[in-house]
């Protein structure tokens, strides 16, 4: 029974843009680690993570809330956001996986801030609490890949947030 073990890190990198005196933070809270993938199940192999997002937008009122877009970068092994990639070194396979924005994992996650598959944050305010979103990964099952250690890129995804 072939097995492999896979390392899959979403990091985070803040991209700002708006007003110069609104500062919005994130990180990922959990992030996305795959259970070692059976080459010979039928079953997809599912895992969770999180992103937490917080603002002080504005130092003094009026305090306008302002929306937020959470957009996750195309692979860097496929260039792609569908589907992503994670590339072995040693044997050069690729293994396909995505992350989606809803646990039913229908619809991928987009890397287009105009895009209706991104997450969306509404009226955030300063001094708002931390809003935790879900990532919801999957690498799909049948691919046959050798063993081994499996990763997207040397630094992983970026998670990005506009206002």
């Amino acid at each position: 029974m072939r097995r492999l073990i896979l390392l899959c890190m979403v990091t985070s990198v803040l991209a700002f843009a708006g007003r110069a005196y609104a500062g919005c933070g994130i990180t990922t809270s959990t992030g996305i680690a795959f259970a070692t993938y059976d080459v010979f199940s039928a079953v997809n192999n599912d895992a969770q993570g999180s992103i937490t997002v917080i603002c002080n937008i504005g130092a003094a009122p009026p305090n306008p809330p302002v929306d937020i877009t959470i957009t996750i970068s195309a692979s860097p092994t496929s260039g792609s956001i569908n589907p992503r990639q994670m590339l072995d070194p040693v044997s050069g396979d690729r293994l396909n996986y995505n992350l989606f924005t809803n646990a039913a994992r229908t619809i991928v996650w987009s890397d287009n801030p105009a895009s209706p598959n991104t997450v969306f944050l509404n009226n955030m305010r300063r001094n708002t609490a931390a809003r935790t979103i879900e990532v919801y990964g999957r690498i799909f099952a049948g691919q046959d890949v050798s063993a081994g250690s499996y990763s997207d890129g040397a630094t992983g995804l970026t998670v990005t947030i506009t206002w």
